[in-house]
């Protein structure tokens, strides 16, 4: 059985050499759930952290307006979301992706930009105006990372090839908006029988009362 240290440095391997390194985490079962779970975690922190601390020249926000929890899970929600409605277009079209696989993937692509996220963070407290812009390079690049990581991850756990990937991608963004309008559907539901349910509940008390 592998140790944890032993699966961070496959983690690394995977982020050196994608195709390769999800091939074999997939196929031969090198994941770890426990480290999976721990980068989600480690995201959720890394968001509160900029929310919080970062420079007062690229914070365009008021710290106070924001809940750390609130932060937190909607640090982690959207690869969450991303992952749930991929395995859904996927599952559709052939893809062979377990959603595990599909977490898994997104959790080691984003290791690369929480890792610039923090530097980053730190940097910001010590430029000056002019340095903004190099500073937004910078970060950028985390993102870059992780949309090629994510992107060679999911061609190896579907088995798809390049195009194909790119085209459940963008189905996969249809998806996640479908869900985010159900969701906000039965939130509203929700909360209207809870309000009928609460004025039928005082009505009822009132006559009593009389």
């Amino acid at each position: 059985m592998k140790t944890f240290s032993e699966h961070v440095k496959f983690m690394f391997h995977v982020l050196f050499h994608p195709f390769d390194g999800f091939y074999e985490a997939k196929f031969n079962r090198k994941k770890n759930f426990f480290l999976i779970t721990l980068i989600y975690v480690i995201c959720g922190f890394t968001e509160i952290l900029r929310i919080n601390h970062a420079g007062f020249l690229i914070r365009n926000w008021n710290v106070n307006d924001y809940n750390n929890a609130f932060v937190f899970l909607a640090a982690i929600f959207p690869y969450l979301l991303f992952a749930v409605s991929n395995w859904s277009v996927t599952t559709l079209f052939n893809g062979n992706g377990k959603l595990t696989d599909i977490i898994m993937v997104l959790a080691y692509a984003m290791v690369p930009k929480i890792f610039i996220t923090i530097i980053g963070i730190l940097v910001s407290n010590f430029i000056i105006a002019e340095e903004v812009v190099i500073l937004n390079a910078f970060l950028l690049i985390g993102t870059v990372m992780f949309v090629f990581i994510a992107f060679a991850g999911l061609c190896v756990v579907h088995e798809y090839s390049a195009a194909k990937t790119v085209g459940m991608a963008i189905a996969t963004v249809f998806a996640a908006l479908i869900v985010i309008f159900l969701l906000l559907f039965f939130v509203s539901v929700i909360e209207k029988i809870f309000v009928f349910v609460s004025t039928v509940i005082k009505e009822l008390l009132n006559k009593i009362a009389l």
